[in-house]
């Protein structure tokens, strides 16, 4: 059994101490923050077939996620917060193309279903145990990693197969019933049940395909039992695919049949030279075959066994047990690539969205080596937060990092944080200024209004909003106008959001009313630190990032100086 204890780890205990509740502390040291009450949960009994119901199959082909299962993300927002990049950072620690398409489709789709996020997070904190079941599993994803391209390459291929892929895929099963042939005692579920699909996997029916003679996937009429012998033949050997090894194995057997039956026959010598030309033929005539026909192998044999591997339902389980194998060793290595090892979160089943973090830093730069400025970070229910402040101030940051930080939460990896607890959001959006279709009929200001219709009607009080500007492309008292009866609505619903402007007149008029709380970009002598603070920017500092890319009022004059304008009189 498991129970939270300090330093984020969890080990054996009584079955009451599985989960903190209302009267146990909350783990990483949460004591100082208002702690969840959670619902009784299993998670340590999911198994691996509920991500399968989530995602369905994996493959290089898209799939798209159960809604009522997955948090949902649109493709703007999934573009703008840079969950793409996240992926790739992330993604460049699986072993196989198979781990990292698995990683990039749940970050695409995170799982929203508490008792599933939660048995992730328990998978990759027993990843993250230096004990021998944890070394076990990285060995067994490290060194199935070969035999995963070599099957992928053959069932995936664009192109033509040939029989060295299929020879290299069925060595890849053969290493993958080596590797996986004896499941190790481990208490966690999803892991034992994923390795579990991959063995079911390698003793699959299907697999056969790969191991026996590949003509009986594909049978043809043949000619008449009364046709001519050349006919049948000739038929015969161009619906046979033949290898390079199957080749040489026919002329060996060939040449080998016609020297015993011309010692045995020797007085029929009629017989003994229609022998000798029969396997002659063959000796002769099945290179050629084999050298003119690979696109009629590929079309009869290789591609018919491709699909019925690719469809089989305990190769399709197996397959995607492999990449979310690998897909958790990688948000396991998290916490070591954090500049200070990161936290788990907790999470939590609520009514409402509900988002706490203290020194959260942004997990790409955190995860890049970049320049990180943690901030605590406080929105739930029916919160809204003004940021304003200047460019390159850190406000988009700030903002971004919210969305990563729940996507990861809800794959179950630690977060770039000292501490961290969260509900699961419905659907998070993004929504920032993109005007770039010329036959728009709406304009800039209706195009974007549009899209603050649409999320609108969707938001509900598990929503997260983030709007980078609102009602933009209009006139300034018009687009307070607009901000202010937009954000009311989304106060009366009870989505959590972040308005990020430049407009600190509306800030502080909504923060009057108590429907806006002010936060803002921190300076310190002249410069932004890049933390967010309490209270309002009332300037945006444009003069001065004017004066560091050195085209501020004095740098125009001096280049139009330098090119030979001289002032109009």
């Amino acid at each position: 059994m498991l129970h939270p204890t300090n330093g984020n780890k969890y080990s054996g205990g009584p079955e009451s101490e599985k989960f903190p509740t209302a009267n146990q502390p909350l783990p990483s040291g949460q004591e100082g923050m208002e702690r969840f009450s959670l619902p009784t949960l299993s998670p340590e009994r999911v198994r691996f077939d509920r991500c399968l119901d989530l995602y369905g199959p994996l493959s290089s082909r898209a799939s798209t996620p159960r809604g009522e299962m997955s948090t949902a993300i649109s493709e703007g927002t999934f573009a703008l917060t840079q969950l793409e990049q996240l992926g790739s950072i992330v993604g460049a620690r699986c072993w196989s193309h198979l781990g990292a398409l698995s990683l990039r489709r749940s970050i695409a789709a995170p799982p929203k279903e508490i008792e599933l996020v939660l048995a992730r997070q328990l998978a990759v904190r027993a990843l993250c145990e230096k004990s021998e079941e944890s070394r076990c599993v990285k060995r067994f994803v490290k060194e199935a990693a070969p035999a995963i391209e070599s099957i992928r390459v053959f069932v995936e291929h664009p192109g033509r197969r040939t029989f060295k892929d299929l020879y290299a895929a069925r060595d890849g099963v053969a290493r993958l019933a080596k590797i996986f042939g004896e499941t190790p005692a481990i208490d966690n579920q999803l892991l034992l049940s994923s390795l579990e699909a991959v063995r079911d996997l390698t003793e699959a029916p299907v697999i056969r395909l790969l191991r026996e003679p590949v003509c009986l996937v594909h049978r043809e009429p043949t000619p008449a039992k009364d046709a001519p012998l050349w006919n049948r033949f000739a038929h015969r050997l161009l619906h046979f695919p033949f290898g390079p090894k199957m080749s040489a194995a026919i002329v060996l057997a060939g040449v080998g049949f016609g020297i015993v039956k011309s010692i045995s026959f020797l007085k029929h010598i009629n017989e003994v030279a229609a022998i000798m030309a029969y396997e002659m033929s063959v000796a002769i005539f099945t290179p050629i075959a084999h050298k003119e026909k690979p696109e009629r192998d590929n079309e009869l044999f290789f591609t018919p066994i491709a699909n019925r591997l690719s469809n089989d339902p305990s190769f399709q389980r197996g397959w995607t047990a492999l990449g979310l194998l690998d897909e958790l060793y990688a948000l396991a290595q998290l916490s070591e690539r954090y500049r200070d090892g990161g936290s788990f979160p907790v999470v939590a089943a609520q009514d409402r969205h509900s988002l706490r973090a203290s020194k959260l830093h942004n997990p790409i730069l955190a995860l890049s080596g970049g320049r990180s400025v943690a901030n605590d970070f406080s929105v739930e229910g029916s919160r809204v937060l003004g940021v304003t402040g200047p460019n390159s101030g850190g406000k988009s940051t700030f903002a971004i990092t919210a969305i990563q930080t729940h996507v990861l939460a809800q794959l179950g990896a630690p977060v770039p944080a000292a501490q961290c607890d969260l509900s699961v959001p419905d659907e998070m959006f993004y929504q920032a200024q993109d005007f770039n279709q010329l036959l728009d009929k709406e304009g800039r200001f209706g195009t974007e209004l549009l899209k603050t219709k649409e999320i609108f009607l969707r938001a509900s009080p598990k929503t997260l909003l983030v709007f980078d500007e609102l009602a933009q492309g209009t006139t300034h008292e018009e687009s307070r106008s607009v901000t202010d009866y937009v954000l009311k609505g989304f106060k009366r619903i009870g989505s959590s959001a972040i308005l990020i402007t430049h407009d600190h007149g509306v800030v502080a008029s909504l923060a009057e009313e108590g429907i806006v709380e002010p936060l803002k970009v921190e300076f310190q002598d002249g410069l932004p630190t890049h933390r967010i603070v309490p209270g309002i920017s009332t300037t945006s500092h444009a003069l001065r990032v004017a004066r560091r890319i050195e085209f501020d009022s004095s740098a125009v004059e001096e280049i139009l100086s330098r090119r030979g304008f001289t002032p109009s009189r």
